[in-house]
């Protein structure tokens, strides 16, 4: 079966769209970065968790919800 993308949110600056990657047949949901240019993709977190829900401030950081913890909570990527 397919992998699925979802949530999408682009980057201030639109350069950048980070996204949710649940790759068939593992734990838990990625959070990713692909560069709009370049199209290199980046792993930001994969912990076996569910980290999901990006969103881009206007200051370029990035949030995310995660159960990390056991329980849904909001963290922030440096």
């Amino acid at each position: 079966l397919l992998d699925r993308i979802s949530n999408p949110k682009f980057t201030p600056d639109g350069k950048s769209i980070a996204y949710t990657l649940k790759v068939n047949g593992q734990i838990g949901e990625n959070l990713m970065m692909v560069d709009h240019d370049a199209g290199n993709m980046r792993t930001l977190v994969a912990d076996g968790a569910r980290n999901r829900f990006p969103a881009m401030s206007k200051q370029n950081s990035l949030y995310f919800v995660s159960d990390r913890t056991g329980v849904d909570n909001l963290y922030r990527y440096d």
